[in-house]
């Protein structure tokens, strides 16, 4: 539910899509059941993706409000993290972006709280 509240739009979206697309596959075919399960495929698939999409852009927002927090140059936070340019970008609106997977970023949000703000 807490996904929904934060992209709205998206979600609702994401459901008209997916039921065009649904309707569509569905005309052509004779069976309802397999309709159904083709139905309960596709909507479930897409929750998937628009949860774990959520997920990826709220951990973003808490790491960049960690490192503005710290006060740390992009440079002196590759050598802290140990990741390189490729792993750590920054967005157009100036947020920093880590292409790290989720539990790394975990991880690393805790090592990052730990941390005191440098001078």
């Amino acid at each position: 539910m807490r996904h929904i509240k934060r992209k709205p739009k998206q979600f609702i979206i994401l459901l008209v899509l997916s039921s065009i697309y649904i309707m569509v596959n569905v005309s052509n075919n004779d069976s309802i059941w397999w309709s159904i399960a083709y139905g309960v495929l596709v909507i479930s698939t897409l929750m998937t993706l628009f949860i774990t999409t959520s997920d990826e852009e709220e951990m973003n927002r808490l790491l960049d409000q960690e490192v503005k927090r710290l006060n740390m140059p992009r440079e002196r936070l590759s050598q802290v993290t140990g990741y390189n340019r490729y792993e750590v970008s920054k967005s157009e609106d100036g947020q920093i972006i880590f292409w790290i997977s989720m539990n790394k970023k975990k991880e690393l949000l805790q090592k990052l709280r730990s941390m005191n703000p440098e001078s």
